[in-house]
C-alpha cells in the first residue's frame, strides 16, 4: 500500500501477478520503464487524484477502462515508446473515492507522461 502523499519509482513494471492499493490522499506511481504489450499489475485500488506516471519517454495515447468479468474495471493503456506503439493493461483496477475514469495529462512535477484518477 502506498502511504498517503507518498510516491514510488519502479524502475520496471512487476510482472503481472504483482497488485497494488494506494493510500488516501493523493499517491503516485511512476513507472519508469513499463514494457509494451503486458499487464503491469494484477490488480489496483485507485482513488480521486492518484497518479500513474510513466517515465523512460512513454506518450499515453489513451487510456481505456471497461468492467471486467468479476466486477473490476480492465484499463487498457495506449501507448507510444520510441516509434512503437502497445498497449498496457491494468487488471482489476477498483475505483475509491468518488473516482470513476482516468485523465492523460503531463506530470509537472518530471515532465512524464501520467494518467489521474477522477470524478
Amino acid at each position: 500500500m502506498l502511504a498517503t502523499g507518498s510516491s514510488i519509482l519502479l524502475d520496471l513494471a512487476p510482472d503481472g501477478a504483482q497488485s497494488v492499493t494506494f493510500g488516501f490522499g493523493t499517491e503516485t506511481l511512476i513507472l519508469g520503464a513499463p514494457a509494451l504489450n503486458t499487464t503491469a499489475f494484477a490488480g489496483m485500488t485507485v482513488g480521486f487524484h492518484d497518479l500513474i506516471d510513466f517515465g523512460n519517454g512513454v506518450v499515453i495515447n489513451s487510456v481505456d477502462s471497461a468492467p471486467g468479468t468479476d466486477g473490476p474495471n480492465v484499463v487498457t493503456v495506449h501507448v507510444t515508446e520510441g516509434g512503437n506503439s502497445g498497449t498496457i493493461f491494468l487488471g482489476n483496477v477498483q475505483f475509491t473515492d468518488g473516482a470513476s475514469h482516468f485523465n492523460i495529462f503531463t506530470d509537472p512535477s518530471t515532465g512524464d507522461a501520467a494518467f489521474q484518477a477522477a470524478c
